[in-house]
């Protein structure tokens, strides 16, 4: 109980969120990296259903949920062109999260 207790400080320390704990503890106390990122990707799209009530996955759950001129869920105010770029740039990356997640699937899936 020790050492999870110190892996669980040290995490915590470092600042890591409480969602990538829920969804990662057991990978990331294992020292299991590539799987601990493989579950944080997994809990992106988890995350905007639960806060959007949208049931869908992938690049399309992104659009609605974050992306056009009206999004469910912004990271900032959303009013200057600026801000406007860094919510597409947010998208962008979210994609190619659930893009990788995807493609990570195919692969360990075989």
């Amino acid at each position: 109980m020790f050492i999870l207790d110190a892996h669980y400080s040290t995490l915590t320390g470092r600042g890591v969120h409480e969602d990538v704990l829920h969804f990662c503890r057991e990978e990331l106390l294992a020292d299991n990296y590539f799987h601990a990122v493989l579950e944080a990707t997994k809990s992106l799209a988890e995350k905007l259903r639960d806060k959007t009530g949208l049931v869908e996955d992938g690049a399309v759950l992104v659009d609605r949920a974050l992306g056009g001129t009206t999004p469910i869920i912004v990271v900032n105010t959303f009013r200057s062109e600026s801000e406007k770029s860094e919510q597409k740039g947010f998208v962008m990356l979210c994609k190619g999260t659930a893009a990788d997640d995807i493609s990570i699937n195919a692969i360990t899936a075989t």
